[in-house]
């Protein structure tokens, strides 16, 4: 397939307190070819040294421990992450050297989401979109459009917060890479994104979003699912506490259960729709339509 044209957003984002940029609410420092993904973060953040060394892992599994943590990584061109957590270093081990932007998405996530469990934050495998100042989290499965629907609102200038990883601070969403990574078929709808071969498990479309505030205050979960129509249902608090707890960045136990059932407590809505393209525009309108179900 050719190349596809990538999209910059032109929404800078207008906030107080911030002197430096990152992402994942890290200062980052070693990554000077990916600014164009990172966002303002507060000048007093983590500042989190990413490195890369070439070679081969010795890592033959994960394990994560209050100090450090390291992982056996299983994609072709990284073997291994370790991450120190005083000072704070996310080492990569990979076969050739990375260009920046790939290790800021999608590698860094899993550096982010050890960090965020020893910070003691929630983090989930999950996007989120601005609405009327809130964030609303999109969960999915692999294969639902969780990334097609978020490039979607982004091309109407919805401020896309997040693409696969979910760091909620304090019950508010920590701004991702201002990235979306789609596959084929819904770069090819869209008309948007520049291919970057495989990067990870898979070959990648990648869209550049704009810049997003550092913190948004969390007002509501959306689950994906496929139906023979589009609309939006209610999910019970039950049903979003199980929802959430299948949709962990990472698999270990919870550290503040209290605080899930807090998240679970926000508002819950399952969008359901054809597995078409015709119907996005119904899909988005459906999305716009949120406050007036809550």
């Amino acid at each position: 397939m050719n190349r596809i044209k990538g999209v910059e957003g032109q929404r800078p984002p207008d906030v107080d307190g911030v002197g430096a940029t990152g992402t994942y609410g890290l200062r980052l420092e070693g990554l000077p070819g990916a600014e164009c993904l990172l966002s303002p973060v507060a000048a007093d953040a983590p500042l989190l040294r990413v490195e890369q060394v070439v070679g081969v892992g010795t890592i033959l599994d994960c394990v994560l421990w209050n100090d450090r943590a390291q992982f056996r990584l299983l994609e072709a061109e990284a073997t291994a992450l370790e991450i120190s957590r005083t000072p704070l270093v996310a080492r990569f081990t990979v076969k050739q050297s990375f260009n920046d932007q790939a290790l800021v998405h999608p590698y860094l996530a899993l550096a982010a989401a050890t960090i965020s469990h020893w910070a003691g934050t929630d983090a989930f495998h999950a996007g989120a979109f601005v609405k009327d100042g809130g964030a609303w989290a999109l969960l999915g499965d692999k294969g639902l459009g969780k990334s097609s629907t978020l490039a979607h609102l982004a091309s109407r200038g919805v401020d896309v917060l997040t693409d696969d990883l979910l760091i909620v601070d304090d019950g508010k969403v920590l701004a991702g890479p201002n990235s979306i990574d789609l596959r084929a078929g819904a770069a090819a709808h869209l008309g948007i994104g520049e291919y970057l071969g495989v990067v990870g498990a898979r070959e990648r479309w990648r869209v550049v979003t704009a810049p997003s505030a550092p913190r948004t205050p969390l007002s509501g979960w959306i689950f994906l699912s496929w139906g023979d129509e589009v609309g939006l249902r209610p999910v019970s608090a039950s049903r979003r506490l199980a929802l959430l707890l299948a949709n962990p960045a990472l698999g270990l136990p919870r550290t503040q259960p209290k605080r899930l059932l807090e998240l679970a407590a926000l508002p819950g809505w399952e969008l359901h729709r054809p597995q078409r393209w015709e119907v996005m525009n119904e899909v988005l309108a459906a999305l716009d339509q949120l406050d007036n179900h809550c």
